[in-house]
């Protein structure tokens, strides 16, 4: 196994650091949502909260890394000139992290309420209405206009790669 030492091109420095960003402002906003609730695994509702666990591990911490690093990966494998078109595209394609907090925005508005991802009446942390409020709006929001949010990401994304790459 060989290591590339070269330096990054700017323009994968650039998606770096705006992925990176854009991906913790993505995972703040995600509070309330109770994703990663390991210690009730072994309680009466565990089965649920692996649930929870396995779908939120896959669409907001697998799918955006692999994501990460293909387009990382083909932003160094090629030389881009860096100019208002391709540092655009980059942006672009930075912004796609949001199509996986869409996507998961989407499940819990498609399954939440058939308590296969949530049971508000069991689980404890959702003894306070504050914290069943959050998870409730997107319960009940239609799972058309969470889609939209899919799609708006997954445009903005194709249109980066788009300017990058044709």
């Amino acid at each position: 196994m060989s290591v590339n030492l070269e330096p990054l091109n700017p323009l994968t420095e650039i998606f770096l650091v705006s992925f990176s960003i854009l991906y913790g402002i993505m995972l703040s906003s995600l509070n309330g949502l109770v994703l990663f609730q390991f210690g009730q695994l072994f309680t009466p509702v565990g089965r649920i909260v692996f649930r929870r666990i396995a779908v939120s591990f896959i669409a907001i911490t697998l799918a955006p890394v692999i994501f990460f690093a293909i387009v990382l990966l083909q932003l160094q494998a090629v030389q881009l000139p860096l100019n208002m078109k391709t540092v655009v595209g980059v942006f672009f394609l930075s912004l796609s992290v949001f199509i996986f907090y869409r996507v998961l925005h989407l499940l819990i508005s498609l399954i939440g309420e058939r308590d296969w991802l949530y049971d508000l009446k069991r689980e404890p942390y959702f003894n306070n209405d504050d914290n069943q409020s959050r998870i409730q709006i997107i319960m009940r929001s239609s799972w058309e206009g969470q889609l939209v949010g899919v799609i708006v990401y997954g445009v903005l994304g194709l249109i980066g790669w788009l300017l990058l790459f044709n």
